[in-house]
């Protein structure tokens, strides 16, 4: 979860701001090619920013090379040999440089190439953007992009001491005033960093677990329910993950009955958006 500032969420200065930045495929010399397509394949000229009552989507296309270093080296040592035989002498510092930068750029021609994806929806409201990915090298992609594309500034939502407060919920013996406790966590004892306890499928109120937390463990990840809408795990850095829908979240507010895309949409986004605000309240509290 990230806060967007400095930029307006107008639908049409949005959409306008992402086409100089729309996806362009990987030329033959690059190693990588990063833009915006539209979150919806299967359609005719589907617009690159997707919106419902109070929410947009928005998705961001990786296509590249697939070289690993090893190829290149192996192919630049094997080169290497046959001219240091021809010319009688050894290459010198550059000469290897350069021809270890020609062999890469012959073989970028040929490398096969893998296609990315990464959603992401803004919350009007809110101003929040909301990634649907963990993984660093994904969310740092998408960064770059996003705030290259709308000149904003993306600031994540983080709250002081979370794992002191995760494991005080457990202390209390007692769910959250919003959240019921689920039976997974991680533990990290704040005395010894490389102790780590994982539960799974655990009472985590069992006196074994709660005397952890008495010795000095904290909860870096727990998994939780919302007014039985959603289950997930939280880490301490707010992150979201293992995201299940439960039979009580409904997308009752959207008017498009007959599009499931815009339905399981509206029905993702709202019920994500209101958990977090919750759970940003009760760590508040």
């Amino acid at each position: 979860f990230f806060k967007i500032s400095d930029t307006v969420l107008d639908y049409e200065s949005l959409l306008a701001q992402l086409q100089p930045f729309a996806f362009t495929p990987c030329l033959p010399s690059l190693v990588q090619s990063a833009g915006w397509v539209a979150p919806q394949k299967d359609i005719h000229s589907p617009p690159l920013l997707e919106k419902v009552p109070g929410y947009y989507l928005l998705c961001m296309q990786i296509e590249e090379k697939i070289l690993p270093n090893i190829v290149v080296s192996q192919a630049a040592e094997s080169e290497r040999l046959e001219q240091e035989m021809a010319l009688n002498r050894k290459l010198s510092s550059q000469e290897k440089k350069n021809l270890k930068d020609e062999i890469r750029q012959t073989l970028l021609l040929k490398a096969f190439t893998r296609v990315i994806r990464c959603y992401a929806y803004i919350d009007i409201k809110n101003h929040w953007l909301v990634l649907g990915t963990t993984q660093t090298k994904k969310r740092e992609a998408f960064i770059n992009l996003f705030s290259k594309t709308t000149k904003s500034t993306l600031v994540p939502l983080s709250v002081e001491k979370t794992s002191a407060k995760f494991t005080n919920w457990l202390r209390q013996a007692s769910s959250t005033v919003d959240f019921e406790i689920e039976k997974a966590a991680v533990l990290r004892d704040t005395h010894d960093t490389r102790r780590v306890i994982r539960c799974q499928e655990q009472n985590l109120l069992d006196p074994d677990i709660l005397g952890l937390c008495d010795s000095g463990c904290e909860i870096e990840q727990i998994a939780l329910s919302w007014q039985q809408k959603l289950k997930c795990s939280i880490k301490k850095d707010l992150t979201l993950g293992g995201i299940k829908y439960l039979e009580g979240s409904k997308a009752s507010d959207l008017d498009r009955e007959d599009e499931s895309f815009y339905t399981d949409f509206f029905l993702c986004a709202s019920t994500i958006s209101a958990a977090f605000l919750c759970l940003l309240e009760d760590l508040h509290r």
